[in-house]
């Protein structure tokens, strides 16, 4: 790749971050296939970049903070809705009034 296609997109993509922080290659914990891989930054696992096995983020100074989809999941279970009702009443009441801003 020429210098002059190059885009400034291509440093910060999650596929440069992946390659960048790569460990090697190794059998994803998730699918078993033998791939480049990232630690998961919850339990250690290795996980490869495939979406089913793996949540990627951008993370500070150019690294990146994986999730296996164990993790994920487990993570996702302790979430709670919660809803505040008076602000519901308020949103409710402004659109009833029409004051909402379009």
């Amino acid at each position: 790749m020429s210098f002059s296609k190059i885009r400034l997109d291509d440093f910060h993509s999650e596929a440069f971050l992946f390659q960048k922080n790569c460990e090697g290659v190794d059998h994803c914990s998730q699918c078993s296939e033998k791939k480049r891989i990232v630690s998961c930054n919850k339990c250690g696992n290795a996980i490869c970049q495939n979406l089913t096995c793996s949540q990627l983020f951008p993370h500070y100074h150019d690294t990146l903070f994986a999730i296996c989809m164990e993790c994920s999941y487990n993570i996702g279970k302790k979430f709670r809705m919660v809803i505040d009702i008076d602000k519901l009443k308020l949103l409710k009441r402004k659109i009833k009034m029409k004051q909402t801003k379009h």
